[in-house]
């Protein structure tokens, strides 16, 4: 059954790439430059950001202020503005009905490791039947602000001290609707997964009453946080 959960998903991912390959084919890749979107969006790397057309054209000095060497030190982790984190992607419907079909939030920002510095991550659960699945994996956000997070979004708060402690629930069932937190989650080593998993039928979600464990997938290369990472977490730091 695991074996036949991850054909499912590796289905799932690969019409996603196939679809973004052929919107890409069939349209111009030249965006206008004033006026428009992508005046207001950069691109996000591990190194730092770049605007998403090409430096010469001056995005970044337009939009910050700052030059693009000034601006290297900027991580998508302070500046992402939003990320959608959907939980429990029904895979049952999508085979029967060929429709997605899942809870999205927003507000919810995971630190995890990769090319060897802290980043922004991504975080997608699914339901098959009674069998479980969580996936982490780095994420490179488009939708960013001008202002930076304070060191306080993510040191010393409520959700660091939570996760230290097994007890943060990222989605929970109350009163007939799916209740999640908002803030910066540190994804560590060996972390409790507090979430209810959920079934569906007549439309509507109904919370499993025995799900199976979880499996736990860290794709993209990405790797939780150690425990000395998140014992730097805990401490404040100070402002500027």
């Amino acid at each position: 059954m695991r074996r036949m959960l991850r054909i499912v998903f590796s289905w799932i991912a690969l019409n996603v790439v196939l679809f973004a390959a052929a919107l890409a084919a069939g349209q111009a890749q030249t965006p206008p430059l004033e006026g428009s979107f992508y005046t207001n969006s950069l691109h996000y790397t591990n190194r730092g950001i770049e605007f998403i057309c090409s430096k010469e054209h001056g995005g970044l000095e337009k939009l910050t202020g700052m030059s693009a060497e000034e601006l290297g030190c900027l991580q998508a982790k302070c500046h992402a503005r939003d990320v959608v984190t959907c939980f429990n992607c029904h895979i049952d419907t999508r085979i029967a009905e060929k429709k997605d079909i899942q809870i999205e939030r927003h507000g919810l920002f995971f630190l995890v490791n990769h090319e060897g510095e802290v980043t922004l991550g991504n975080f997608l659960s699914y339901v098959y039947g009674n069998k479980t699945m969580i996936t982490v994996a780095p994420t490179f956000s488009h939708a960013i602000m001008e202002e930076g997070r304070e060191c306080r979004a993510c040191h010393a708060t409520s959700i660091v001290r939570q996760v230290k402690e097994g007890v943060l629930e990222l989605l929970s069932w109350r009163d007939g609707d799916a209740v999640s937190p908002e803030g910066v989650v540190p994804v560590i080593e060996g972390m409790k997964w507090n979430l209810t998993f959920l079934g569906r039928a007549s439309d509507q979600w109904n919370p499993l009453e025995k799900p199976e464990p979880p499996l736990i997938n860290f794709s993209g290369y990405c790797a939780p946080l150690s425990r000395e990472q998140l014992g730097k977490l805990e401490r404040a730091q100070p402002e500027e």
